[in-house]
């Protein structure tokens, strides 16, 4: 799927960057009008898929909401939501048998409020850019168990783990939109994303655990502090005016 997407997204942008030329070498000027001619008037719900997205679990689904105040700008906010719960069950036989448990939960939740900039390329093609603030909330749940089983015996390694992670930043993003009808339209973006981020997490590591033993528990609490610069991978959307 992300293959798919990150290749209609050059696609797009390849496109955007043609026009412009193909137009100053026939001698023609940009047309005046587009299809839908956004507007202080416009509104658009849109809803996209980033490069995360899988059909495993639901990573990179994009909701936003965006109004124009005049033809070329405009102000967007937008939710970005990524959630994953994976387990995995898996035994191995040498000398002993060992088997595997996992339990995996993620949430990944951003909030954007973008201001951007529109430019007309040709009468259906907008390209776009914005700056604005962004507020990342992260949670993570995960637990591990080892089993290993000898001679009718067996004991059991366990280690839990949860974090907590909030960040605060500011993001750029690049894209070009095309208007496939004159209220729908597909876009393709890229957002490049720079936060300040703190995070909490509470670790326990149960050993030695058996029928009769519960085992000894070493607890593990940290916070730590980080300046992250990243993307956000390719995203694709499609837009309904109205």
């Amino acid at each position: 799927m992300k293959y798919v997407l990150l290749l209609i997204s050059i696609s797009l942008l390849s496109f955007l960057a043609v026009s412009p030329s193909a137009y100053a070498e026939s001698g023609e000027t940009v047309p005046s009008s587009s299809i839908n001619n956004p507007g202080p008037e416009s509104r658009a719900l849109m809803f996209g898929l980033g490069s995360n997205f899988n059909l495993n679990s639901f990573r990179g689904g994009v909701f936003s909401y965006k109004w124009f105040t005049s033809n070329n700008r405009a102000h967007r906010f937008t939710t970005d939501l990524g959630f994953l719960y994976m387990t995995t069950d898996d035994t191995r036989r040498s000398t002993n048998e060992v088997s595997f448990e996992s339990d995996n939960f993620e949430a990944d939740i951003r909030f954007n409020y973008d201001f951007l900039s529109y430019n007309q390329v040709s009468r259906t093609v907008y390209s776009y850019w914005g700056i604005g603030p962004t507020l990342r909330f992260q949670y993570t749940d995960v637990e591990r168990t080892e089993t290993t089983s000898a001679g009718g015996s067996s004991f059991s390694n366990r280690y839990e783990e949860t974090k907590y992670e909030v960040g605060l930043g500011a993001s750029l993003t690049i894209g070009a939109e095309w208007f496939v009808h004159s209220g729908i339209s597909i876009s393709a973006e890229y957002a490049l994303n720079i936060s300040y981020n703190i995070a909490n997490l509470d670790g326990k590591r149960t050993t030695g655990i058996t029928q009769v033993n519960p085992g000894t528990i070493i607890e593990d609490e940290r916070s730590a502090s980080s300046i992250n610069l990243d993307g956000s991978g390719a995203r694709v959307g499609i837009s309904v005016y109205f």
